[in-house]
């Protein structure tokens, strides 16, 4: 509960939660803030921070009022040394409540040093044990008066002030005097608020309002006490009151003051509706009478619903007290004499004949004294009333009445007001500090950007005077911004490395995500409007700031904006680490070539329909891409006990993610733990992708899919980001509920921003920078954000590849490729002067496709119909050709199995190099294939298939863990088929004869470096059962013969450990040996030891050898890594015999696993 008695006015606009009308005064006061005493303070930062030298301590305040620093809390808290003198030191702060949102509002520049009151006891200049130093202190809170109308501006941020001390930078600022003012008119009262409001529940976990604990029916009523000590007795009561309900049935509440009702509120039942909203509200501003003195209020709730729950959001209060201080001081203010040209005298009646003093602090970092009068009780000082003026008077000599600061630490030296300019920034803990730098140098060595690396406490501490505030770090962008000397000088990215929490305060959380702020909207009620948004942070031009989602009033980002969602150091590092790796371009394959759409199955078609339109786009106008479509309805659903479920889906995907994929773009239903309402890729399969080598930018149209500022959830776009070993490099992702067609048009904004037409090729957070830009800015495009870098580029090739020959024949006079011909095609690699670069050397991978085809979805539910569409997915060919001197030919025979009918077909190419990480990517669509060749290709023997576990190591029946990977080597002198026309000529694999769960692998073949009669598959299995398992492939030549390949495999899961198909070669041993075995965990080889310990016929141990174990790339460990040469543990040559061997495995958990084998010595 926050009761607070302080009232400021300002000109600032704000979230006005509380409006009170003032009665008889005056329907409009035009209030001018009071600039003399603050213009001619010289500590204003315009170049540099206080903060960049000296020694700095840091102290914190509570509430609105005259705060005491004395000789205990320097010389004992703090611990300084003895005496100060008063004038080095200073108190600095620029605290005047919470940060304006708004740009154009007024606000300090920088820290400024605070004039204050010296108490030296003995005159000496020092400061000493028993002197003190007098200062006001702006609370965390503020009040607006616009229009007449008081409203409270709520710190949501934070609930303390922050004020810098420093013994040796400053200059003993003190308050100076102005002449006091002569006026006919006295004034013996003033203007007394105080607010009670407890933010203790968010019941959406979202947004901004804040409400009590709640009253229940078996709880049903709250109580508060207010002091009216001193009030006028003539003087109103206005009471304003904000109430919330969430119940099934009609509510009242009431409010009593004193025991007697002065309020009655019906608040309605939550209603119906999928998204209703999460409370229904009511207020009202009362106005009664109270007697002076302490009185209590009492608010009860009631309503039939037995779960129902009520709530105060907030009250306020509002009459007219007398000037009486209390403990030896009172801050006031008082509208009713405020006109243009007035004047008052006002008449305080103090408490004792010491020396009273009277402050100006209406700008809290610049307060000045008044010239009084006192007399006996009375003091009394005159002012000029046309402006609304704040002021305290206090006595000094009772200052051990006041409250003193409480002390939290010391201040580093620091200066980001020095910074000139920079092309980017990150924001980041300290504790994440050294990941951020290792970004920051990735960026500027690879990239050529300067990037300053800025902790966000550095922010709060010259830009929200040490606390915790929003528009800090948008100030901090703000002032690089505007003060760059040219546009090209302007920060262009803001990355903030650190999670967020849509709980601040960490009032129902532990904090340990709340790291970096997020703009929470206005709104908390209501589903759909309600938001968290980063892009507040990109709003910097003079007129933005305020109702950043209206588009009555749009706002253009000016920076590219993202998030790192991370909570830890090892995170963060994982995550920059992950960011580096896919930037280095090392991993290099025709994933890049590729982009997956995915589309749910509601909706009457809606999802699919704005998913195919897009990637028909994509196909049309970026060729150099290949677009994969998984539509749902296009899969078989099953009836689970869970509801309809598409594991067919989820394998499509799995397998889509280990081929790799360019971009996956996600249309449909989701939420923070899957997709869809059959709950497809869900959040457990992400955390588990190992898909490192291959990540995929995400973009996902889908409901609440990455609620980044919930702590106390993990939600899936942000387990895709933060898995260390896979998942995404970024997502373009949502927050929030969102509406489908504002999706489909942010999505189509985004996709044509990211791959232009006949343009470069942006980063991925400049092109959502100018795909919001480019559309409504409702609260829709607000709830998007960029999770990853923005300064990230997509893994597009820069060079070119264009075909020189099919066949002999150029360009413009290609044969048509026929069924069962044989094909020769040469190609190059250009630069982007389309010029032969005769500098590449490497591996092209050549894709030969069928023509497009039309293609139709199931219509699985009952109101669904039956969707067409259009793919390009029949492969003919996929091989691997020798790049050298920018130049390579490849050869194939056309499949038996191709559409006969003659048209437009794909060549897809894509080269690595072998040196540097400048890839290339290209297409040629002009290529006809259809018909049968006159000469057709002979060929009646079918592939020879070869069936492994993870490499060609593997032996039958060995082990394996629950997620191997297939290998299968094929062989035919004709090639192999993988059209996939649907005719069962695919290459098919079957896992324990289980027919009706077959895979196709067309996909995942590839044909051998230079030679398209061979190639190989590698292909993901999943989560398979422990214990024994078989596996057949049978594959298909281009003729059409078919051959078969088959093993069988032991699975045994991670927990345990085991060995299998242990021996030594050679055996018997003449001069060395190595030994060979199978493990099931091949991924935690790493960190395991193998111990090896030889027994002689008598069963003496005569040596013991200990092995640390490299990462496996199969299941079995490779000849050569562990030998023995035949000596006993001093050295000596063993003599010849048999021998025993035992094989430990141990775990560094303890877990084990051994086997024994004999062996033979010669010698």
């Amino acid at each position: 509960m926050i009761d607070c008695v302080q009232f400021m006015f300002s000109l600032r606009r704000a979230y006005r939660s509380v409006n009170v009308a003032w009665g008889d005064t005056r329907n409009r006061i035009f209030l001018a803030l009071l600039f003399t005493a603050c213009m001619n303070i010289a500590s204003a930062q315009l170049n540099g921070s206080v903060l960049s030298q000296g020694s700095w301590y840091f102290l914190e305040t509570s509430s609105d009022d005259a705060y005491v620093l004395d000789g205990d809390l320097l010389y004992g808290d703090m611990q300084l040394s003895a005496p100060i003198p008063f004038a080095t030191l200073g108190l600095f702060s620029s605290s005047e409540g919470p940060l304006e949102e708004e740009n154009s509002a007024r606000r300090a520049e920088g820290l400024q040093e605070l004039p204050t009151h010296h108490v030296d006891e003995n005159n000496n200049g020092l400061f000493d044990q028993e002197d003190a130093i007098v200062f006001y202190s702006h609370g965390p809170h503020d009040w607006i008066l616009e229009s007449g109308e008081v409203s409270l501006h709520f710190n949501h941020y934070s609930d303390v002030a922050g004020f810098f001390f420093t013994p040796d930078q400053g200059s003993g600022l003190q308050a100076t005097q102005v002449t006091s003012v002569s006026s006919t008119t006295t004034v013996g009262d003033y203007d007394f608020l105080a607010f009670w409001k407890e933010d203790d529940v968010n019941l959406y976990r979202s947004g901004r309002r804040w409400l009590s604990n709640p009253m229940t029916t078996t709880n049903s009523s709250t109580s508060w006490n207010l002091d009216l000590s001193n009030k006028v007795n003539a003087a109103p009561l206005t009471v304003a009151l904000r109430v919330a309900s969430a119940s099934e049935s009609n509510a009242t509440t009431q409010l009593r003051l004193n025991g007697q009702s002065i309020s009655n509120l019906s608040l309605p039942p939550l209603g119906n509706g999928t998204y209703r909203d999460v409370a229904r509200t009511a207020s009202t501003s009362i106005t009664t009478t109270a007697s002076s003195g302490p009185s209590t209020f009492q608010l009860t709730y009631s309503t039939s619903d037995p779960q129902g729950k009520g709530y105060l959001e907030d009250m306020i209060c509002h009459t007219r007290k007398n000037l009486a201080p209390s403990n030896g001081r009172l801050r006031f203010r008082d509208v009713s004499q405020v006109q243009s040209g007035g004047s008052a005298t006002y008449a305080v009646s103090v408490s004792s004949n010491t020396p009273w003093l009277a402050w100006d602090v209406t700008i809290a970092y610049a307060p000045f004294a008044i010239e009084t009068s006192q007399s006996g009780n009375s003091l009394e000082f005159g002012v000029t009333t046309d402006s609304l003026r704040e002021f305290l008077a206090f006595d000094p000599s009772q200052r051990a009445s006041f409250p003193r600061p409480s002390y939290v630490g010391t201040v580093s030296n620091q200066n980001l007001r020095g910074i000139v300019s920079t092309d980017m920034v990150i924001v980041t803990s300290s504790a994440m500090q050294s990941a951020a730098e290792a970004l920051a140098n990735h960026r500027e060595q690879g990239y050529g950007l300067d990037v300053e690396v800025v902790t966000i406490d550095q922010v709060y501490n010259e830009f929200s005077s040490g606390q915790a505030d929003l528009s800090a770090v948008r100030d901090f962008m703000r002032m690089l911004y505007k003060g760059a000397v040219s546009p090209e000088e302007r920060p262009k990215y803001l990355l903030l490395l650190g999670d967020a929490s849509f709980d601040p305060k960490n009032r129902v959380s532990s904090g340990s995500r709340n790291i970096i702020l997020t703009y929470e909207s206005p709104e908390s009620f209501s589903p759909l409007q309600t938001y968290a948004t980063d892009d507040f942070y990109g709003f910097l031009d003079d007129n933005e700031g305020s109702n950043i989602a209206t588009t009555s009033q749009p706002s253009d980002l000016d920076i590219a904006i993202g998030r790192l969602p991370v909570a830890t150091s090892q995170e963060a590092m994982d995550l920059v680490e992950k960011i580096i790796d896919y930037d280095d371009g090392g991993h290099f394959g025709d994933w890049r070539n590729r982009v997956t759409f995915v589309a749910d199955d509601e909706d009457n078609e809606l999802h699919m329909r704005d998913a195919d339109e897009l990637a028909d786009w994509v196909r049309l106008n970026q060729p150099n891409l290949n677009v994969d479509k998984i539509y749902l309805d296009a899969f078989a659903q099953v009836n689970a006990a869970g509801g309809d479920r598409y594991p067919s889906v989820n394998e499509a995907i799995d397998r889509q993610l280990f081929k790799g994929s360019l971009i996956v773009n996600y249309t449909g239903h989701g939420g923070p733990e899957n997709w869809a309402q059959e709950r497809v890729f869900n959040r457990e399969d992400m955390a588990e992708l190992s898909n490192s080598e291959r990540l995929p930018l995400f973009i996902t149209a889908t409901c609440d899919f990455s609620v980044y500022d919930d702590p106390d959830e993990i939600t899936a776009g942000e387990v895709l980001i933060t898995n260390p070993n896979g998942g995404a490099i970024a997502l373009v992702t949502t927050s929030r509920l969102v509406f489908s067609s504002s999706n489909r048009i942010i999505n189509n904004s985004y996709i044509e921003n990211l791959l232009p037409v006949g343009g470069s090729v942006p980063t991925i957070g400049e092109a959502l920078r100018l795909a919001k830009n480019a559309i409504p800015q409702n609260a829709n495009n607000r709830k998007f954000t960029l999770l990853g870098d923005p300064c990230t580029r997509l893994a597009i090739p820069k060079y070119s590849i264009h075909t020189v020959a099919i066949n002999g024949n150029p360009p413009g006079s290609y044969d048509t490729l026929k069924a069962l011909s044989e094909v020769t095609i040469q190609a190059e690699v250009r630069d982007e002067n389309d010029m032969l670069l005769t500098s590449f050397n490497g591996i092209a991978i050549p894709s030969v496709f069928d023509k497009v085809s039309d293609l139709s979805t199931r219509a699985n539910d009952p109101d669904a119909d039956i969707f067409t569409y259009q793919a390009q997915q029949n492969l003919l060919f996929k091989g691997q050709s020798s790049v050298n001197n920018g130049q390579f030919t490849f050869s194939f025979i056309v499949p038996k199995d191709i559409n006969y009918a003659i048209g437009e077909g794909k060549l897809s190419y894509y080269a690595s190099p072998n040196t540097g990480i400048m890839d290339a990517a290209g297409h040629d669509q002009s290529v006809l294939i259809g018909g049968t060749s006159a000469n057709p290709v002979v060929d009646n023997e079918g592939p020879q298939v070869d069936v492994f576990m993870n490499d060609a190591s593997f032996q039958f029946g060995g082990l394996t863990d629950a997620n191997p990977t297939l290998y299968v080597k094929l062989r035919d002198e004709s090639g192999l088929n993988t059209v996939g026309n649907g005719i069962g000529h695919d290459i098919i694999g079957t896992l324990d004869n289980n027919t009706q769960a077959q895979f196709v692998l067309n996909d995942f073949f590839k044909s051998a470096l230079d030679s398209f009669t061979q190639g190989e598959v590698y292909y993901p299995l999943n989560n398979l059962e422990d214990g024994r398992h078989s596996i057949r492939v049978r594959a298909w030549d281009v003729s059409n013969n078919s051959g078969e390949g088959y093993t069988e495999f032991v699975v045994v899961s991670a927990p345990q450990l085991a060995i299998e198909h242990l021996l030594n070669a050679p055996n018997p041993v003449i001069h060395s040996t190595s030994f060979l075995f199978e493990f099931n965990n091949p991924g935690e080889a790493a960190g395991l030891e193998a111990r090896i310990e030889i027994f002689n016929a008598y069963g003496e141990r005569v040596q013991t050898l200990v092995y640390p174990l490299s990462p496996l790339e199969g299941y079995r460990v490779a000849p050569g890594e562990l030998t023995w040469d035949g000596r006993d543990a001093s050295g000596a040559p063993l003599a010849r015999g048999t021998y025993l061997y035992r094989l430990q495995i141990i775990g560094s958990d303890g877990r084990k696993a051994e086997a024994c084998e004999k062996l033979v010595l010669l010698r």
